[in-house]
């Protein structure tokens, strides 16, 4: 490659970038600016990404005529600049998502479920289906073993779950992946909190949640006890930044 390469390189060596659709805040003026404003600053090309990350809705849905008509108007543009125009093929980041692909060959995740019994005696019994999405499930492996010191009892269940503004938050442990609590965020110095009471005092080590809704910013948390319900001291600390992600916080 000669110096004069890297100083005007061709399209083919030139940068690309991504270029979001916002969910469907596009118009033909923008896009047609978009694009010049790409070429004079020397971008090679364009990869087309329509992403929607809770933001409102726009004019222009996805998938209709006039976002198709849309699309040919900025492969035209691109051609008209001598720019590359390249689109995101398929939802998700993986870039395998779409209708055609099927519960039973799409990515999939192991999920489990427990019975606790008290030996020794011989089990006799049908075990729980684990919860599951689409109604898709298979079996994977069925494992025995002695339950582990504190863990002979059965899980504590709350008498009372409550969240800041007074609402039922008994959804977070009814054994129901559908169901949830959700929780306003704590904005102008509003608490935002699900207090759960119980009988007696409990041994725990483990918090585990799962954020039902897509959101796209970082959450901070702490996990908060009480012998009283009046004075709390902070257990531990948390954090997660993506939608529909499972946490799992362990703890003394």
């Amino acid at each position: 490659m000669e110096d004069s390469d890297f100083k005007k390189p061709s399209v083919a060596e030139g940068p690309r970038t991504w270029w979001h659709w916002n969910n469907g805040h596009v118009a033909r003026e923008g896009i047609t600016a978009d694009l010049e404003a790409f070429a004079a600053v020397g971008i090679a090309g364009v990869q087309l990404f329509y992403p929607s990350c809770t933001i409102p809705n726009g004019p222009v849905s996805f998938g209709t005529p006039e976002w198709r008509g849309l699309v040919v108007h900025a492969a035209r543009e691109c051609r008209r600049l001598g720019l590359e125009f390249c689109m995101h093929n398929c939802p998700g980041w993986s870039s395998s998502g779409g209708p055609w692909i099927k519960p039973e060959r799409a990515m999939k995740v192991l999920t489990t479920a427990d019975t606790r019994v008290k030996g020794p005696h011989r089990f006799d019994g049908i075990l729980p289906k684990p919860p599951m999405r689409l109604d898709f499930y298979r079996d994977v492996a069925t494992l025995a073993f002695r339950a582990p010191q504190p863990e002979t009892g059965l899980e504590p269940i709350p008498i009372r779950a409550t969240t800041a503004d007074g609402a039922n938050g008994s959804a977070v442990f009814d054994g129901d992946p559908e169901t949830f609590v959700e929780l306003e965020p704590a904005l102008s110095g509003r608490p935002c909190y699900l207090e759960l009471e119980y009988e007696r005092p409990i041994s725990a080590r483990t918090l585990k949640f799962e954020a039902p809704g897509p959101f796209w910013w970082q959450n901070k948390g702490r996990l908060e006890a009480s012998d009283d319900g009046v004075v709390y001291r902070e257990v531990t600390a948390f954090t997660f930044c993506f939608g529909f992600e499972t946490r799992v916080v362990t703890f003394p």
